[in-house]
C-alpha cells in the first residue's frame, strides 16, 4: 500500500519511520505551501533521502489520487485544519490513522480519523483521540482522556486519566497534565510538571513567546479582560 503524505514540518521523519515500520510505502509527500528551513531544521528533500526508496515530493496542484493511496498529514502546524479541509474538497479524500507498532493502544479506547500515534506511546482505556490528533513518541494518555480534534500531544509528556485537552492545543514535551489542573483550553501550550494556565493577551502578527519553566501554560488566543 502507497502512503501520501500532505505537508511537511519538522516531525515528517517520525510520519515516514511509521510509515515503513508499518510496512506501507512512502510514494509522494505533496507540498501545500513554500517549504521553511531554519537554521537547526533539515529540508523535506534530505528527510525523504533517508528512506530507502525515497518518495517523490511535488506540489499540490500536480497531485491527484490514485488507487491503492492512503493518505495522512505531515505537519502538525496549527493551520493543518485548513489542509485537510482544501484536501477533501478538492480530491474527497480523508486521511487514515496511523499507529506506530511499537505504541500501545487499549482496544476499549476511540481513535478518529487521521489520528498519529508515534512509536512508545501509550493511550489508555476508555480515551478518545479525535479527527487529526498528533501524540508524539513515549505520550501516555491516560483512561478516559479527551483529546479534541487537531491538538498536539509532543514527545513524551502524560496526560491523566478524564483530563480533557482541547481543540488545537498543544501539550509540551515532558509536560504532566492531571485532572486536578482542569482542561486545557484551545491553542494552549504546556511544558514542564503539574502545569497550570495562564492567560497573556495576544497581538495580532507577534508570536508569543514565554521562558519553559515548571508550572507554565500559554493560552495563546485568550485575551486578558
Amino acid at each position: 500500500m502507497r502512503l501520501v503524505i500532505f505537508g511537511v514540518s519538522n516531525l515528517l521523519g517520525n510520519i515516514l519511520d511509521c510509515a515503513l515500520a508499518l510496512g506501507l510505502t512512502p510514494s509522494l509527500v505533496v507540498m501545500n505551501m513554500p517549504e521553511i528551513v531554519r537554521p537547526r531544521t533539515r529540508s523535506a528533500s534530505d528527510r525523504v533521502m533517508r528512506v530507502p526508496t525515497p518518495p517523490r515530493i511535488v506540489q499540490l496542484e500536480e497531485f491527484s489520487p490514485q488507487e491503492g493511496e492512503r493518505y495522512c498529514l505531515g505537519t502538525t502546524s496549527p493551520r493543518r485544519q485548513t489542509l485537510v479541509e482544501d484536501i477533501s474538497s478538492r480530491f474527497g479524500i480523508k486521511c487514515c490513522t496511523l499507529v506506530h507498532p511499537a505504541a500501545y493502544v487499549s482496544p476499549m479506547s476511540s481513535l478518529a480519523d487521521g489520528v498519529f500515534i508515534g512509536a512508545g506511546a501509550i493511550v489508555g482505556a476508555g480515551a478518545e483521540l479525535r479527527e487529526h490528533v498528533y501524540v508524539g513518541q513515549k505520550v501516555t494518555v491516560g483512561h478516559d482522556a479527551v483529546v479534541e480534534p487537531y491538538a498536539r500531544l509532543q514527545h513524551g509528556c502524560n496526560i491523566s486519566g478524564h483530563v480533557r485537552v482541547g481543540y488545537g492545543a498543544t501539550v509540551g514535551s515532558g509536560a504532566t497534565c492531571t485532572a486536578g489542573t482542569g482542561n486545557w483550553p484551545r491553542r494552549s501550550y504546556s511544558s514542564g510538571d503539574g502545569c497550570r494556565r495562564r492567560r497573556c493577551r495576544t497581538v495580532p502578527g507577534r508570536r508569543h513567546t514565554g521562558r519553559v519553566q515548571e508550572h507554565l501554560v500559554i493560552a495563546l488566543d485568550m485575551v486578558v479582560p
